[in-house]
């Protein structure tokens, strides 16, 4: 009789005991009339999907990225704004088609679904549902006061509350231009601003309390102790980009970011104080301190810091950079072409700061302390407005007025004029000569040092 079948089971135990190593037990599909059998996906095929399914999720990314606002029809032009630069370099008004209706319509005549989107214009989208029940209509949005703002829509955050005041102070008949242009900055814009003036270390801080530029107008130390800004150097440093910024009206584009291609290289001080933190460093890049020019990144150095801080002399321009005090020729090289750069009147006036008797030499690593608040302290300190920059105008006008005029009257009449070029002093050109001849003939020395160093060859 022929012997029966080996069944899965004894061949699956054969196979163990012939090789010593277990197998995983076969599988046994049992077909149903009428059903379809269901075999597992092979290997490829899950690769193939999975390569399918991440290519949809990066396309799915590039479509929710801010290249849906650009114009595609838009025709690309040499120093246009690209679509992966939109956040990092563009920056557009807040003129949406959305402000016609606030502009509009009074301030009396809003509702509380226009309140919320105010709000969410300004960056408030957080409390627009908590202000429905309380700003029923304009004329509450503009006798609103900060503690309502705190107890009726849980505005926690100080410069969240500063921000929808001056916001409001905004909408009313009696604003004034500056700082109607000062609100039209948004919190976008004081970002890049932070990297123009060379802090960019702040921008955490200043996004997460949305500062705009109507709060930069009216910055005080407390905020910036709020924001955790404690360097003295980087207060000083704020409060010249803040005032350069008045004097332009809060124009956003008056600011300069690369030097131009035909720009003349004879600069006159209203020309410096428009610099930003990376204009500065091209320029030591032309003055041959190209080494140095990387630690003034976060350092907040930049043009109007040069210009109106009186304090802000070549030595402390040294200290920044890092120049030790043993390279005593790099730090006459520095010493001459600042003094070039600014001119006669700037650097005079700088010394007689110095010369007073009660000067204090700036440092850049200078901690502000917040004072601890006494009843007695508080009634004489509030009639103070303890801004960052004061409001006096007139004193900032006179800064550029007074330079032009006393340079008309002066025998230095041309160092400071805009036109191209600008005669040098001839005694000043003479020492720049000097030690540039100086540091050629030293870098030479140290190249044939190291040549010397070098292992010598019989090629």
């Amino acid at each position: 009789a022929p012997a029966p079948a080996a069944s899965s089971r004894d061949v699956f135990r054969s196979r163990k005991s012939s090789t010593g190593v277990s197998f995983a037990q076969p599988e046994l599909v049992v077909a149903r009339p009428g059903c379809q059998l269901y075999s597992p996906p092979s290997a490829a095929s899950t690769l193939k999907h999975s390569k399918s399914r991440g290519l949809k999720k990066i396309l799915g990314r590039l479509r929710r990225s801010n290249s849906h606002t650009m114009d595609v029809s838009d025709s690309f032009q040499r120093g246009g704004l690209r679509a992966t630069a939109g956040p990092r370099l563009g920056w557009t008004p807040v003129t949406m088609q959305n402000n016609h209706c606030f502009t509009d319509k009074p301030v009396s005549e809003w509702g509380p679904d226009m309140i919320a989107q105010w709000l969410e214009r300004l960056g408030l989208a957080v409390y627009g549902d908590s202000s429905k029940p309380f700003l029923r209509d304009g004329s509450r949005l503009l006798k609103v006061t900060a503690s309502e703002l705190e107890k009726e829509l849980g505005m926690r955050h100080p410069l969240h509350r500063k921000k929808l005041l001056l916001a409001v102070d905004c909408l009313r008949p009696e604003a004034s231009e500056l700082s109607r242009a000062a609100a039209a900055l948004d919190a976008a814009w004081v970002l890049r601003w932070l990297d123009d003036v060379g802090l960019p270390q702040y921008k955490d801080a200043f996004a997460e309390a949305l500062v705009d530029g109507a709060m930069l107008n009216a910055l005080t130390v407390d905020d910036l102790l709020r924001l955790k800004v404690n360097n003295h150097f980087h207060h000083l440093s704020m409060k010249r980009g803040i005032q350069v910024l008045r004097l332009n009206r809060f124009n956003p584009s008056c600011l300069k970011r690369r030097s131009l291609p035909d720009e003349c290289k004879q600069y006159s001080p209203l020309d410096v104080s428009l610099w930003t933190n990376h204009r500065v460093m091209e320029w030591l890049r032309t003055v041959d301190l190209s080494e140095y020019a990387p630690n003034l990144r976060g350092s907040g150095v930049h043009g109007a810091f040069l210009i109106y801080e009186d304090g802000m002399t070549w030595e402390v321009f040294a200290a920044v950079l890092s120049i030790p005090g043993n390279k005593t020729l790099l730090r006459r090289h520095l010493s001459l072409q600042l003094k070039q750069l600014l001119g006669p009147h700037i650097v005079q006036r700088k010394r007689a700061l110095q010369a007073s008797p009660d000067y204090v030499p700036l440092s850049p690593a200078t901690k502000v302390k917040a004072a601890k608040k006494s009843p007695l302290r508080w009634r004489r300190a509030k009639g103070a407005d303890g801004y960052l920059c004061p409001f006096e105008a007139d004193t900032l006008a006179e800064d550029l007025s007074s330079c032009d005029s006393s340079m008309a009257d002066s025998s230095f009449d041309d160092s400071f004029s805009s036109s191209c070029p600008r005669e040098k002093d001839p005694k000043t050109a003479q020492e720049i000569e000097a030690v540039s001849n100086e540091i050629s003939s030293f870098m030479k020395l140290q190249e044939v040092k190291n040549l010397d160093k070098l292992a010598s060859t019989n090629i």
